[in-house]
């Protein structure tokens, strides 16, 4: 079969597409043949060596989640059938830009006949927004702001932060993916290259402030938004695309704004691995909410297998909104 593997760390031209065998489940596991897989910031993580706990770890086998159909059970499965279409996310070993994939039944989602297996290859980003949105942060009715969500993550946290009736202020770099964050809910939106960010946001807030700011980038200047939050405001951190703040600088604006009780939290879907019970409701939930329709993921790539090395460099290029999927099938 064809597997992507990355022996060295780097750009996109480190990914390679090899040719390896077959694995075969043991009594404890399924065989997947793989229909669709994502390519998203995971992957750039860990083929660029940032991801943690990949670092250091060579070679590696990319794609964290993908749709397919079971093909063969290991003689002690149970709830899983030979023919069942499935959900597939393992965020530490990968290995779902693959033709087979080998599965525990705990990294399984039973997909209904409802949802595609195109749809369901990037269900990742909507666990993730609906634990951020409704498991950790379990208010209703906040003013909450998100930088960059045009992309797989930030497309799913703006419809589950409408579900609970937040106003959404949300920015990017280009007209276009303004454009895409309104279609896709989004209160208030502006091009940050174009006009102040904390202008155009204590204009809208009435100058108030925000409750709420996911931040994906973090970064040197991490520490400015706390000029953004309003009273007894948080920054929620969801990944470090930016590289860490000055050590000073957090504790430093902390100590300024002390007054208003401001806080800064850490999200992980690891928090998840060992509540699984908890992890499965949450993604049942999930699951009724895309049958429904109510929630809709949108697929801004979908390339062929063989064109894995382009998907990344769209992905490094930010130029694109929604996901990047590879129709592993063709």
């Amino acid at each position: 079969m064809k597997q992507a593997i990355v022996r060295e760390t780097g750009g996109p031209e480190v990914v390679r597409i090899e040719d390896v065998d077959t694995p075969e489940p043991n009594d404890e596991q399924v065989l997947i043949k793989m229909s669709y897989a994502s390519v998203s910031r995971p992957d750039y993580l860990i083929r660029s060596g940032i991801y943690p706990w990949t670092k250091g770890k060579l070679p590696l086998k990319l794609g964290i989640q993908g749709s397919g159909v079971v093909v063969k059970i290991g003689e002690n499965v149970e709830g899983v059938n030979v023919g069942d279409r499935v959900f597939v996310m393992h965020l530490i070993v990968g290995e779902c830009n693959a033709e087979y994939k080998i599965a525990t039944p705990d990294q399984l989602t039973i997909l209904p006949p409802d949802i595609s297996l195109l749809d369901a290859s990037v269900m990742y980003f909507f666990f993730a927004a609906y634990a951020i949105l409704i498991d950790f942060c379990v208010d209703e009715g906040k003013t909450i702001y998100m930088k960059g969500a045009a992309g797989s993550l930030g497309t799913a946290m703006i419809q589950i932060a409408k579900l609970k009736n937040h106003i959404v202020i949300a920015s990017a770099a280009t007209d276009s993916k303004c454009e895409y964050m309104k279609n896709n809910g989004a209160d208030f939106v502006f091009n940050h290259k174009n006009c102040d960010e904390k202008e155009a946001i204590m204009r809208y807030t009435d100058g108030k402030g925000v409750d709420w700011i996911f931040d994906q980038i973090v970064g040197e200047h991490f520490a400015d938004q706390f000029e953004l939050l309003a009273e007894k405001g948080t920054i929620f951190i969801y990944n470090t695309l930016g590289g860490h703040p000055q050590d000073y600088s957090v504790t430093e604006k902390l100590t300024e704004y002390w007054s208003r009780c401001l806080g800064v939290r850490a999200f992980s879907i690891h928090y998840y691995r060992e509540k699984q019970d908890r992890f499965r409701r949450l993604k049942g939930e999930v699951l009724e909410l895309l049958k429904n329709k109510v929630l809709k993921p949108h697929i801004g790539h979908v390339l062929e297998f063989s064109d894995i090395v382009e998907a990344h460099r769209i992905m490094d290029s930010r130029d694109f909104c929604g996901s990047i999927v590879l129709d592993i099938n063709n």
